[in-house]
């Protein structure tokens, strides 16, 4: 962790917008006032296009084109709305550039890992704020992916492995090897840097982990368990896209503590495939 600070330091963290803290700040009022909020955002132009554009995205669903922040917080609510907000923030502050490949591998995978997470936290647990824990956790585990192919032109190579957990302990070494570090320890950083749930960061600093039984604290069990079957099924649902091969067991995958955590059984899991799947569409 030492040096992944001082890796982190010569990067430069991506700061949180001060933007994004006063609107977080609003949303949490018993009774957020809209109008504030649309005020604030109106505020930051590249965050306000930003926003139009995420929305507007395959991957929110919108039924209808979005023109206006006003519209995209009365289509999608309150909750999933900061959602986007903090999604566009990242992406605004990793300075993702789409026309790059891996930039965009890295938003696809995280974005689709953020909806399967909070789509597994809304089936299993039923607490609003378990689910947007489990979104911020899937949208920020893999951060780390593009600051370093900024940094380091040669660590491009080692990127998809490390989006496409392929496989991880292999992708952690050849990391620990060239740059004493791992994306894992560095997305750890920058999540605490943005002052995310304690649980949320832990999930982020072990999420190519597969004993999710080493956390303590039972949220974070949870968490990193959903974070855990999150990457799975996104790894799952590209290769049935693709026409690749039909995934190994659970077992073999390393999801049996997860699932265990989760008390779910390997035919649970199936379902559970099969509704989010139906879910991304």
């Amino acid at each position: 962790m030492e040096k992944a600070e001082k890796l982190i330091k010569s990067i430069g963290i991506p700061a949180q917008p001060k933007l994004v803290l006063d609107i977080d700040d609003e949303l949490k009022q018993a009774e957020p006032d809209i109008g504030k909020i649309t005020g604030l955002i109106s505020q930051d132009p590249a965050l306000t296009a930003k926003i139009i554009r995420v929305v507007n995205s395959p991957f929110f669903g919108a039924r209808k084109q979005v023109d206006s922040v006003k519209q995209a917080l009365t289509i999608l609510g309150l909750t999933h709305f900061k959602n986007v907000v903090i999604a566009s923030a990242l992406s605004e502050a990793l300075k993702l550039d789409q026309r790059h490949s891996i930039n965009e591998a890295f938003w696809n995978h995280s974005i689709l890992a953020a909806r399967i997470a909070a789509f597994i936290a809304r089936r299993l647990f039923r607490n609003p704020a378990m689910e947007n824990e489990a979104y911020i956790a899937g949208l920020f585990h893999d951060c780390a992916v593009p600051l370093l192919v900024q940094k380091f032109p040669d660590y491009l190579p080692l990127a998809p492995a490390a989006l496409n957990q392929q496989p991880a302990a292999d992708t952690l070494q050849a990391e620990e090897r060239a740059y004493h570090t791992n994306h894992c320890a560095v997305g750890y950083l920058v999540a605490k840097s943005w002052h995310l749930p304690a649980a949320v960061c832990q999930a982020i600093l072990f999420h190519h982990s597969p004993d999710v039984d080493i956390h303590a604290d039972l949220p974070t069990r949870k968490l990193s368990a959903c974070l855990l079957l999150a990457e799975h099924i996104d790894h799952s649902y590209a290769a049935m896209l693709s026409g690749a091969p039909a995934d190994a067991s659970p077992e073999a995958q390393g999801l049996a503590k997860a699932l265990f955590e989760l008390d779910l059984a390997p035919e649970d899991l199936r379902d559970l495939k099969e509704d989010a799947y139906e879910m991304l569409g």
